[in-house]
């Protein structure tokens, strides 16, 4: 019997990416610092299961379905895995679902009863810095500094990270006034800082030195966050052109006719002073509202300026509605200061929004403005065409860049796209570059989930045992099991296994993906059943292709395995129930009607067998020659012996020596009957 054909045909599914792909590129198109991550701990993956409760962090998608609740900022490389109960884990799940929402009186409730549930330190650090961020987001400074001191008590400081917990104690000393305080806590912060967190740090630092009114060193370390990357660079120059004011007025005070009467600046007005302060302090809703007060009247921002400000306050507060009208607003604005910064900011928003093709639209405008990182921006943009299901232009704005240093994972998303097309081949080539990028959108085990549904569609089923091999082998060593997508691991390499003849290693592999699924899944039942069948399992065949009926609308193939696992093992009713329906849906299948026959002689219904068995002769079948013996059986049985006799004539003249011979002995030993 062929087994060819026998592996499933692998569509491309809906986008790989659900609302998690959005995370980094957060990070990647916002020019702002990120010194107000919030602090909190990375807490294990623990699935919505393993809670009791409906998850209240991001949905998962058929593929995306990131395993950590890590709110910090991802790239806590000292946090500290632990164990929590269930009941810490709903409440803290709740408090940032409440926090998601926006609705921090409800989210410090729940952050209270984390406290209350906490029976380890690790737990106890993790709701004081939740509580901290909530009452920090509330403007209760001073509340938020004492759950964060509080920290600094316990025997786990090391569940958080340190440069995040000085950092956030920083700004709330700042906004406090503790500008001596904020300095110390700035300071311990650097102490702790990886070179990735100097830019952020020193352009607080300059802020509160600014505070202190020593504008010279606030100057410097403004100037060396610029030099170390601090990509909001607009606001930060314009910090500098402060201080460099306020050193020119405080250079000679008393003198009308001085250099610094005679320099066209004012000095900064307080609300210009104060809108940078909680900007940088990390308090962007208050950050916003001082922005807008400046809007027509000030000297060191442009209301295009002003209008970028408001918007990134607004993002960083989740409003991306709020962020893409005021982007809107400041693109009306005369001159092009910030032309391009407000075409990625609102690109970035609309990102955040699932405006995908308005998107990728304004990350290309920005580019023809004049974008500070073009290359930045088309990764970008090639990223919402992927998501706008425009894939054609995806991998036309991508792939150039693959080669690109710094831009190499375009090679994924341009892989995403060919393999949305078909293009399984390019895919596939693509997928093996992308499982090596440092990239944090998608697992590892993922990427070559997809490769192995490429090389299976190729007919590369040594390849499909390799890419699933090694998919199995990232998702155990990552320690954030999928259970999803190591099924369909277990599940493609199965089939790959089926398809070159291994079918005890494809039984054992199509069984654990079953397993792993828990749903009883039609593809996998039927490949089983397959495998079963194939390796003489009959009583399994029987087993398993019943399951699958129930699970799907069965093939003529399913029915004939089931069908002849069941003959093979007289369960002959079944058997013939199966194969009639197999027969409805392909009467060509081999000695299908012999095979029937035998089930309705076996259960002594010879009058039905004899039409069976008719069909069989009159088909033409294998069985014919069988069939014709058979059929002169069911006719003894039935008492009509000169049929008997003409069929057991013409059966010991046929073409099988087993059936001529057979029937020869028999009408020997009937003679006195048959005459």
């Amino acid at each position: 019997m062929s087994n060819e054909g026998i592996a499933p045909e692998f569509r491309p599914e809906p986008h790989v990416f659900n609302k998690s792909w959005f995370k980094r590129l957060v990070a990647m198109a916002l020019s702002i610092a990120m010194v107000s991550t919030l602090v909190v701990p990375a807490l294990p993956g623990r699935t919505n299961a393993d809670a009791g409760e409906p998850a209240s962090v991001e949905e998962q998608s058929d593929v995306d379905r990131p395993a950590v609740a890590n709110i910090s900022d991802g790239n806590d490389a000292s946090a500290l895995e632990m164990s929590v109960s269930d009941a810490f884990l709903i409440a803290y799940l709740r408090c940032e679902q409440a926090l998601n929402d926006g609705a921090y009186l409800e989210a410090l409730a729940f952050s209270e009863e984390c406290l209350s549930l906490a029976v380890s330190d690790e737990e106890t650090v993790t709701a004081l810095a939740e509580k901290g961020n909530v009452l920090f987001l509330l403007g209760r400074y001073s509340e938020a500094e004492d759950a964060y001191l509080q920290i600094l008590s316990t025997d786990a400081i090391e569940a958080v990270s340190e440069v995040s917990l000085y950092s956030r104690l920083a700004q709330c000393r700042l906004l406090e006034g503790k500008i001596g305080e904020a300095m110390q806590s700035c300071e311990l912060a650097f102490q702790a800082a990886e070179q990735d967190d100097l830019a952020e740090l020193y352009a607080l630092r300059g802020v509160i030195l600014f505070y202190g009114e020593n504008y010279e060193a606030a100057k410097s370390d403004f100037q060396t966050a610029l030099e170390l990357g601090y990509e909001d660079t607009e606001l930060l120059q314009t910090q500098i052109d402060q201080c460099d004011q306020l050193i020119l007025i405080e250079s000679e005070p008393d003198t009308e006719t001085s250099a610094a009467a005679s320099y066209a600046k004012p000095e900064p007005s307080e609300t210009e002073t104060n809108a940078a302060k909680y900007y940088f302090a990390g308090d962007y809703r208050q950050a916003a509202e001082e922005f807008r007060k400046l809007l027509g009247k000030s000297y060191y921002y442009t209301d295009m300026q002003l209008y970028s400000n408001i918007a990134k306050c607004q993002y960083q507060l989740g409003d991306y509605a709020g962020a893409v009208e005021s982007c809107t607003a400041g693109l009306k604005q005369k001159g092009n200061d910030e032309r391009a910064a407000l075409y990625t900011l609102r690109g970035s928003a609309r990102m955040a929004l699932g405006e995908s093709a308005l998107a990728a639209a304004d990350f290309e405008s920005a580019i023809k403005n004049g974008a500070a990182n073009p290359k930045l921006n088309a990764l970008q943009a090639a990223i919402c065409y992927y998501f706008s299901d425009d894939f054609a232009r995806c991998i036309e704005i991508g792939t150039p860049l693959i080669d690109t240093e710094g831009y190499e994972e375009a090679a994924m998303w341009v892989a995403l796209s060919r393999y949305m097309m078909g293009e399984y081949a390019s895919a596939a080539e693509l997928l093996a570059r992308s499982v090596e990028l440092d990239q944090t959108y998608c697992r590892k085990d993922e990427l070559y989930r997809l490769k192995a549904r490429c090389e299976l569609q190729l007919g590369e089923f040594t390849d499909v045992i390799e890419s699933a091999s090694l998919g199995l082998i990232a998702g155990a060593e990552s320690g954030l099991r999928d259970a999803w997508i190591e099924s369909e691991l277990y599940n493609l390499r199965g089939s790959a296994f089926l398809s070159v003849g291994q079918y005890q290693a494809a039984l054992d592999d199509l069984k654990a993906a079953l397993e792993i699924s828990d749903v009883e899944s039609y593809d996998l039942l039927t490949q089983i059943t397959l495998c079963s069948f194939l390796l003489g399992n009959y009583n399994d065949t029987v087993d398993y292709g019943s399951r699958a009926m129930e699970a799907g609308e069965p093939t003529a193939d399913l029915c004939y395995w089931v069908g002849l696992a069941g003959f093979s093992t007289q369960q002959y009713e079944k058997a013939r129930k199966v194969l009639l329906k197999c027969c409805e849906l392909d009467e060509t299948k081999e000695n299908i009607w012999f095979y029937i026959g035998v089930c309705s002689f076996s259960m002594e219904d010879y009058e039905t067998a004899i039409g069976q068995f008719t069909s069989s002769i009159d088909a033409g079948e294998p069985a014919a020659a069988r069939s014709l013996y058979n059929r002169a059986i069911c006719y003894l049985q039935v008492e009509e012996y000169k049929k008997a006799k003409a069929d057991l004539e013409a059966a010991a003249e046929s073409d099988s020596p087993d059936v001529a011979a057979d029937a020869a002995d028999l009408l020997s030993s009937l003679k006195s009957v048959l005459g």
